[in-house]
């Protein structure tokens, strides 16, 4: 069949736009790096401390035994603010001092071989694979002193951020592209109707290589969800989900719901090529990221091992505190909290507004999720049916609920 060439410039010309959103977005999350001072990203002193524990010493940080890094105690520049009031008495430096000292050098301090220090590192509650893959970066950098260090180590994280969304943004472009032809650029400027999208991913933390594993297995859930896919496109799907697993426990519901996605395409009409999919990519993902939450189990009993429940059970019991202190009004509080993070731009030194005033910008970033859902037929085209629109309404709240949930 002979392309119509009106058809083939519009579509060029949507990708050509949709790279150029990407440069743009990717340039932007540089300058953020660059002007974030060092550990004002949330929780990056934790990941750090992971980092060089796994880098120095070759094992892996367990939590309720892991420490902050000595280097991080003895750190000679200003910390971030606390984020309850008086906000200043966080017993460090603060950027206020350290202005008004005359903003001195912060590379005084070298960074040494990992010591623990005085506090319990609470980010060991998640799985090692960021950690692993950014210890190279932080032995090639170690001795950059800590400015220029850290700017590596969030440039790296910031790439894998970059390329997941990349990756994301480029295969529903083309797999939408004659429905929808402007579903590619508006997911790649989609960082820029969220406000946290930068502080959230151009940092040093594990939310980046989350990214980079969502976008893959976005596109790859595209592939095996088309007539025909290849048993390669499933075994890729498995991987996926299995370092996703190894990297947080955000991809617990991720495989839950491709599984189930899978499941739906196989009961519709029992077809074993769809049986074959759904089976190879639970049974590789299990056997790369569910020895983790085994592990947790063992350790602690809880399979997702995170430190919220784990601090529940330490007191009187995580089901017990859910009895005396769950009520639907707290519960719907706090799905207005969920939403509301999509108003809210902030780093760790963040001040909190008062609820009535996050809930007035929430219309521009969510307006693409409603705007994009008017083709309603992603259920049908996800178990075997035609291509359909709604494939804009799903990329694009799949990027609204991740950036959310962080």
């Amino acid at each position: 069949m002979r392309t119509d060439p009106a058809e083939a410039s519009r579509s060029a010309s949507n990708e050509f736009a949709t790279w150029l959103i990407l440069i743009a977005v990717t340039l932007v999350g540089i300058a953020h790096i660059a002007l974030l001072p060092p550990w004002e990203g949330f929780d990056e002193y934790a990941h750090w401390s992971s980092i060089q524990q796994i880098a120095d010493t070759h094992t892996l940080p367990y939590y309720g035994r892991a420490y902050i890094s000595a280097d991080v105690d003895a750190y000679a520049g200003p910390m971030p603010y606390g984020t309850n009031a008086p906000f200043d008495k966080t017993g460090r430096e603060t950027y206020r001092g350290f202005r008004e000292r005359g903003g001195r050098s912060v590379e005084v301090s070298a960074i040494s071989r990992y010591r623990p220090g005085a506090g319990l590192n609470w980010e060991a509650q998640h799985p090692p694979l960021f950690y692993l893959v950014m210890a190279p970066v932080y032995e090639m950098t170690r001795d950059f002193g800590w400015v220029n260090h850290l700017f590596a180590l969030r440039l790296a994280a910031w790439a894998l951020a970059v390329v997941g969304l990349t990756i994301g943004a480029i295969a529903t472009g083309r797999i939408v592209a004659k429905e929808e032809p402007a579903v590619g650029p508006i997911m790649a400027g989609f960082p820029f109707l969220i406000p946290q999208f930068f502080p959230e991913m151009a940092r040093l933390g594990n939310d980046s290589l989350c990214l980079l594993f969502m976008g893959i297995t976005w596109a790859l859930t595209i592939r095996v969800s088309q007539h025909g896919a290849q048993l390669r496109h499933s075994l890729a799907l498995g991987v996926v989900l299995g370092l996703g697993l190894l990297t947080k426990a955000f991809f617990l519901p991720i495989s839950a719901a491709i599984g189930t996605l899978l499941a739906a395409r196989w009961w519709r009409d029992r077809s074993l090529d769809k049986a074959r999919d759904m089976l190879a990519v639970a049974a590789i993902a299990s056997l790369i990221g569910g020895w983790w939450y085994v592990r947790n189990y063992v350790l602690y009993g809880s399979f997702v091992g995170a430190a919220d429940f784990l601090q529940a059970d330490a007191g009187f019991g995580f089901w017990e505190g859910m009895r005396r202190n769950f009520s639907i009004a707290e519960f719907l509080r706090g799905l207005g909290m969920l939403a509301g993070t999509f108003s809210l731009a902030g780093t760790w030194s963040l001040a909190r507004l008062p609820e009535v005033l996050i809930a007035v910008p929430l219309a521009l970033p969510l307006s693409p999720s409603v705007f994009g859902c008017r083709g309603r037929k992603i259920w049908e085209r996800s178990i075997g049916h035609r291509r359909s629109s709604s494939a804009s309404c799903w990329s694009v709240c799949l990027c609204t609920c991740f950036t959310g949930s962080q």
